[in-house]
This record gives structure tokens, sequence and C-alpha cells, in this order.
């Protein structure tokens, strides 16, 4: 049985197959995404996803989405204190946003706000949420776990008088709240197999060497993204597994660390009826699910030191420190024991990773841009894939806090700017040249910067 790999990824940094000096003579084992198709049934408490089968045809599309968003959240809803979080973490995005005179914001915008809150929180990369994807009528860039689980909700977003009237700060925060449920069941599902595979009862109870096996083998299902042929073969042969996943060891140390910490949290501050799996160390399918989710929400974090091996890399590649490498250098580093830039020309463009505006300088590749693009992803699933940190969010959330509008006058950004550090604590060089394209933005724009607009992105790209 073989490994098969979508054509449009490449998995990085983490599944390669022997050592960098064989690759040219060896075939890698890649991994496969399995779009799974999935129906999600209530079972134990936990929450049922379906589409709204008996709304009438003619009913408000704003009501629609109201129910499908409640259809998302399951017949439990969601606990108003993840509400709160959410909107902690949204409300300085929303205040900056540019909105319509009924104080809402376009369809364009609520994917951007769930965009920078899924990457702000966990690195992840929703579907369909893509900044690379194109977005127009025919193609409105819904997520897609949205469009095959809820398709109601996918519909009552982009038709009818919501879509026209706009999207409030709650429908932002109810979209959020559904996506992070949806994911919390996709999580849910491979853990159930898991459970199956291994012949454990749902409402039974683990030992702690036994959750760990569990844990274990849920990454190796969440990395080969539901390949059951692929998780047996790995499964069933630890020697390939560690030759197969870069750093095996470490990783399965931090998924088992999750389940330890579950442990630690009970011994700190005991809840009600938690008395006899303390004593007795056993855990639950409950508790099992709360350690993957833990892992989604912060694998990003610990891999980080993997994308700033890359980013290093690339950088040594800049010679001419802005921020791009010459295509030629970009795939000559393959020959010289380099393994991770093979991506094509096309990919890169769709990305917009690749800068074609010199002639005197040849094609190049954005740092920043290519940095962020799906083949650097280090987890891909039907859903979501988890990628590297976005080093872009801390800065324009700082810029964002001082501002508090969609515009900015040039002097204001210029002063915040150079009052910060670049990646390495120094303060960032601001040319006169950068100063004056700023100045030209602003010119163009009424005299004010719109912080959201491609080419302040592009200002910023070249101060930092």
């Amino acid at each position: 049985e073989s490994l098969i790999s979508p054509p449009h990824t490449r998995q990085f940094p983490i599944l390669y197959l022997g050592r960098s000096e064989e690759m040219a003579s060896m075939k890698p084992i890649i991994v496969a995404v399995v779009l799974m198709g999935i129906t999600f049934a209530q079972a134990g408490g936990r929450r049922a996803l379906r589409a709204h089968p008996g709304a009438p045809a003619d009913a408000d599309r704003e009501e629609l989405f109201r129910l499908a968003m409640a259809e998302a959240m399951g017949c439990g809803g969601v606990e108003p204190e993840r509400f709160a979080a959410i909107e902690r973490v949204l409300a300085p995005i929303w205040r900056v946003l540019p909105k319509n005179r009924n104080d809402r914001v376009d369809w364009r915008m609520l994917r951007f706000v769930a965009h920078r809150y899924f990457m702000q929180t966990s690195s992840l990369l929703i579907r369909g949420f893509e900044p690379s994807r194109r977005v127009n009528e025919s193609s409105p860039g819904i997520a897609e776990m949205m469009r095959a689980k809820v398709p109601s909700m996918a519909e009552a977003m982009l038709e009818g008088k919501l879509a026209a009237k706009g999207f409030c700060f709650q429908d932002a925060v109810a979209m959020v709240a559904a996506l992070e449920q949806l994911i919390i069941d996709s999580e849910s599902a491979v853990l159930e197999k898991v459970f199956a595979r291994r012949g454990l009862p749902l409402d039974g109870q683990l030992g702690q060497a036994e959750l760990a096996q569990v844990m274990e083998e849920y990454m190796i299902h969440w990395f080969m993204g539901g390949n059951q042929a692929s998780v047996r073969i790995l499964t069933a042969n630890r020697t390939l597994l560690e030759e197969v996943f870069l750093h095996w060891p470490e990783i399965r140390h931090f998924a088992t660390g999750m389940a330890t910490k579950i442990h630690f949290a009970r011994q700190t501050k005991p809840l009600p009826g938690q008395g006899l799996p303390l004593m007795t160390q056993s855990f639950s399918f409950e508790d099992a699910h709360q350690a993957v989710g833990g892992i989604t929400r912060t694998f990003a974090s610990y891999w980080e030191s993997e994308c700033q091996a890359t980013k290093a890399a690339l950088v040594a590649m800049d010679r001419d420190r802005t921020g791009r490498v010459s295509l030629p250098d970009f795939y000559g580093s393959n020959l010289e024991g380099q393994w991770r830039f093979g991506e094509s020309e096309a990919y890169l463009r769709d990305l917009g990773a690749l800068d074609e505006t010199s002639a005197w300088r040849g094609k190049r590749v954005i740092i920043p841009n290519y940095m962020q693009g799906s083949s650097n992803c280090m987890v891909t699933t039907a859903n979501y894939l988890i990628c590297c940190v976005s080093e872009c969010e801390p800065i324009l959330n700082e810029i964002e806090a001082s501002i508090g509008a969609p515009l900015g006058l040039p002097k204001e950004i210029l002063q915040l700017v150079t009052g910060m550090t670049d990646f390495e604590d120094e303060p960032p060089s601001v040319s006169a040249a950068l100063k004056g394209q700023l100045q030209r933005i602003a010119e163009s724009h009424g005299g004010k910067v719109p912080l959201h607009g491609r080419l302040f992105a592009q200002w910023l790209h070249y101060v930092f």
C-alpha cells in the first residue's frame, strides 16, 4: 500500500522519508488528506450537526441565519464564557473595520474577521477563508465546513436581506462560535475512530498509559487526514513512523503532555464529580476530547521553531534585504541540501508570493507571503490547516488599537511604527523613500491610509 498526497499541497516540515541526502534517490512518503464525509449524530452529550430541513422557502434570510448558527452550535449551545472570549479577540478588530451606514460590514469583511480570529488564536487557516482565494459572486469564499455541514447557514449569509444589509458584531461572534463548534465536532469524529480502532467503548474509562496511546494514535490520524490505510501502516511499524514523521518522539511527548495537563488541572482545581477519576487516575472520552482540543489550539506555537528555520533559510538567500528571494536562488537551494523549496511558479503566483514587477531583478519569492502559504502548513485536514504563526498580526493589532479607525494619518502611523521593534528587536528603518510611499498611499485615499488595504500591507512588509 502507498501513501498518496493531493497535488496542491506539500506537507512541511513534518513528513518525509529518510535523511536529506537520501531524498534524491529515495521516493518520499507523503501524506494524503482525505475529505471526511461524516454525518454527526447526537451521542453521549455530543452535539449533532445537520441542515435545517423545515425552513420555508420564503423565510426571512436573517432569521434563517440565526437558526443555522444555532444548528451549528448544537442543542447545548455555547457557554457564555466562550462567547465572551471570542468577543474579546474580535472587538479590537471590529472597531477599526470599514462599515456601512448601518454600522455593519459586508461578507468580505466578515470573512476577513473570522480569518483574523483563527490565525490569532491558533494559526488555523479555515478552508475557504484563504486570503489568496479570489472572492466574487460565483466564488464567494465561504468556509467549506459550513457549506458541507450546515448549508442553510452558507445560503443565509450570501442571499436575501442579511447579505444586503450587512453583518453586525454579534453575527461575527456567532459565526466564529459556530465554526469553532464544527471544528470540535470534527475532532470528536476522529477521536471516535481511534476509540473504535482500539476497541474502546465511548462511555468507558481509560488509564493514564492507555490515554497516552490514544493520544499518540490520534496524532497519526490527525496528520494523515483520515487515510486509514496509511494509519494502519504507521501504527503497525514504529520504525517507519519515526522515519516519516520528523521529531516523532517530541510530537508524541507534546500530545501526551496535553493529557497530563488535564490530570494536573484536576489535582490543583478539582471539580464536583471528579473525585473517583482523580483517585483512580482514569479518563473518559470527554477528557480525551479536551486534550485533542488543546492540541488543535496550540500545535502551531509548539512547531514554530521549524517555521523559523524555514524563514531563516529564506532570509539567508535574500541578498538585497528586500524580503524577497530570486526564483533561481529559491530553486537552487534544493541542490545545496534544502528539501523545502520546490513549489511551482503557478502555485507561487496564485498564492501572491511571486513578485514579477521588475524585469531587471527578475522573478522573486516574497518571503512573508510564502511563509503563510498552504505548502508551509504542518497539518492539513478537510476543514482547516494549521500554519506558521503570522508575524504580521501583532504589528497590525498594535496599529489598529492605536489608530482606532479604518483610516490613519501618515504622521500617526509613522510615529507608531518607528516606536516598534522589528523581528530582531531593533527599531525598523523607515527610509525617506518609504515615508514618501506612505504619503502617496494617503493622497490617493483622501489624505488617510486604509489600514486593511493591499498597499499598506506591502508598505509594512518593506518596513519590517
